[in-house]
Parts: C-alpha cells; structure tokens; sequence
C-alpha cells in the first residue's frame, strides 16, 4: 500500500516559515540577552556560533566578527528548528539525546563544549529567567552519549580565614557595597550554586521573627528547597534591601519578610538598571573583593586580609564555597546527611565528593617526599 503526498498549499508553507522565524528570533534574543554577560569576547564568539546565531547577530555582539561563517548545520538554533524543537523552549529526553548524536562525529572535547557547556549554560540561564524549567545536562545519560567529563574539575575549598578576610572586605567603603556583602552572604551561609543565588527573587526570601531567613532556592531539576540563613548574614541582606529600596524609591519593593504583588518573581540581586544579576558578575564580584584590602592599610586587620586573600584573587570563583560550607560543615560534627540536604544533592556520594577533595589534598604524600628533599636544611 503507498502513501498519496497531501499537497502544501503556499499559504500553508509561508505560516510554517513564519513560524520558524519568529522561534529563531526569540532564541536569538535570549541568546545575545545571555552572552551580554560575558566580558570575554572570545567566549561570546565562541558560544555565538555553538548556539548557531544568525551572522548578522553575531557581527552586532560587542567584538563580533566583521565577517562571521554562516551557521553551521549542527548550530543548536539552526539543528532545533530543522527538527521541529522550540530552541528556546523546554525540551524532552529525546530532544537531548537527539543533539548530542548530532554531535557524535565530533572530537570529545568539541562536544563538551557545545553541548556542556554552551547550550547546558544557555539553558541554565533560561531556567533562571523562568523560560524553561529543564536543564539538557540532566536529560541525557553522559557516559553513553560520550560527554563524560563535562563537570569541573575537583574544587578545593577556601581556608574560614579567607572567608573571614572577605567578610572583613566586603565592610570597607566601595561602590555597591551593600550589594558585595549580601551576595557574599548568602553564598557563604547557605553554600548555594551561583545559579541558585542569582535565580533567588524577592518573594523566595522571608525574614523570621527570631532574626534568621528562610531563603527558597530553585536547585538543579527544578527541585526547589528552602534553606536558613542565619541572623548575621540575614542582617546584612536587609542592610542591602534597605539601600535597594532607597535607590529605587519610585518603585514598590518588600521589605525583608514581606512579600508584595511588585516582588513576585522580581530578583533579590540587581545590577544598578534593576536586571538580574549574572553568575559571570558573581565570580567578577569576588575577585574584585578578594582584591580590595591593601597590605598599605593603616589597619592591621585589613593588611592581614590582603595576606590571606592573596593567592585567591585571581582564582577565586563562587563554587569554592560550597567546598567550604561541606568541610566547615563536617569537621564541625554536622552529619553528612544533612549537609547533602542543606546542598540539595540528590546522592550522598556527590556530598562525600567535595569532602574527598579535601582529603585528597591533606593526606598527601608531598609532606613526606618534601621532608626527606629538606632534611637536615635550616
């Protein structure tokens, strides 16, 4: 038995093409949104090409090429739209798997950027603006699809005197400082992924009547959890919502523990236009934190910060803290498992990761084979 083909009438064809141009337009809009928040241009342009934009768009970034290559086939905008996938949209197991196949006839490490890194970090940031709710990375199986090894390298934490020393920062005079020391706030007392801070609106953070908060974080899988924030830090997040609704007096802001019709889905973490702040401001927040005390200080405290603070400028980042928060957390009697739920970790083995990191590091073998390179040196 065959098949009769239904004839398409034009009409019909220009709807579909329409159609089409008004996804990739959207998906090209939140993508140049997203890459705005990258100060490297070689990683915008990068990025620009993996997620397939149109050359004209890429030419407008901020230094785009002049003379860019058309889109690739394998484009994730240009492959989405050519297999009927809303590139800007939620997307199914099989859509996932479909693209890391398309993938496949690339090198391994190739592919980990296209797709672990550009379009899962593309997706993440749909997510936080409350686009989509699925994130690519946790669709497909990464081992079969041949993207092992995506995740990061192994975090070592940073030392409680670092952190003490940033705390001790994020007091002295500096533009938006109210600002600096409630992200760090948040990030060291809950150790929160980056994403999670950003994503925290105004409506996810309740103040107590004993002092502490109640923050709601939005964690991978769209599983959201509550976490506490204690008084200190919870006092230096009001300071922050305090100068925050001063500066923008002409607008309706909650107070810490309120909830009003103007906060619901509006972000707790603003740049000075009131958009959201991005993961990329977070980890430039730090580093020009950990920079600021000056071993010229009059004040002692503040020259022994920059000691400290030192070796972590440059390589500061904010995952470090959620490091720290699992190793000050265990080494003070807090059982494990309610650390994993304090981090929102679906397996105990992920929790018992970062603690191994540690021990990789402090069991070393190095004291040993550098003792016996010194002995008997003064």
């Amino acid at each position: 038995m065959t098949s009769e083909l239904v004839p398409v009438s034009a009409v019909e064809l220009g709807r579909v093409a329409d159609q089409r141009e008004l996804l990739r337009r959207r998906a090209e809009g939140y993508a140049v949104r997203w890459l705005h928040g990258y100060t490297s241009a070689k990683t915008r342009n990068a990025y620009a090409v993996d997620l397939g934009l149109s050359p004209e768009v890429r030419t407008a970034l901020p230094g785009g090429p002049a003379n860019p290559e058309p889109v690739a086939e394998w484009g994730w905008i240009r492959w989405a739209l050519d297999h009927g996938i809303d590139p800007a949209g939620n997307l199914r197991r099989a859509d996932a798997e479909a693209y890391a196949h398309a993938l496949s006839g690339f090198p391994k490490n190739v592919r980990r950027r296209r797709f672990g890194s550009a379009l899962c970090a593309y997706y993440r940031w749909l997510r936080v603006e409350g686009v989509v709710s699925c994130d690519p990375g946790e669709l497909v199986n990464r081992r079969v699809m041949g993207l092992s090894g995506m995740d990061p390298s192994p975090t070592l934490p940073l030392h409680p005197r670092q952190v003490r020393a940033l705390y001790l920062a994020a007091r002295l005079p500096a533009r938006g400082r109210a600002r600096t020391a409630a992200l760090l706030a948040v990030l060291a007392a809950t150790g929160c992924r980056a994403a999670e801070l950003v994503g925290i609106n105004l409506d996810d953070y309740r103040l107590q009547p004993e002092g502490h908060a109640l923050i709601r974080l939005d964690g991978k899988g769209d599983k959201k959890r509550w976490v506490m924030l204690p008084a200190p830090d919870a006092a230096i997040v009001a300071a922050y919502l305090e100068v925050r609704a001063s500066v923008r007096s002409g607008r309706e802001v909650a107070l810490p523990g309120q909830v009003s019709a103007a906060s619901a889905g509006e972000p707790l973490f603003t740049t000075a236009k009131g958009e959201r702040v991005h993961v990329n401001e977070v980890t430039r927040t730090l580093r020009t934190l950990a920079g600021r005390p000056s071993p010229a200080h009059p004040d002692e405290d503040v020259r022994e910060a920059a000691r400290v603070l030192a070796p972590a400028v440059r390589g500061i980042h904010p995952h470090q803290f959620r490091h720290t928060y699992t190793v000050v957390a265990e080494e003070n009697g807090v059982p494990v498992s309610q650390i994993q739920a304090d981090l929102g970790h679906a397996s105990l083995a992920t929790t018992q990761t970062y603690l191994h990191a540690r021990d990789s590091a402090v069991h070393s073998a190095a004291r040993v084979v550098s003792g016996i390179y010194h002995a008997g040196q003064t």
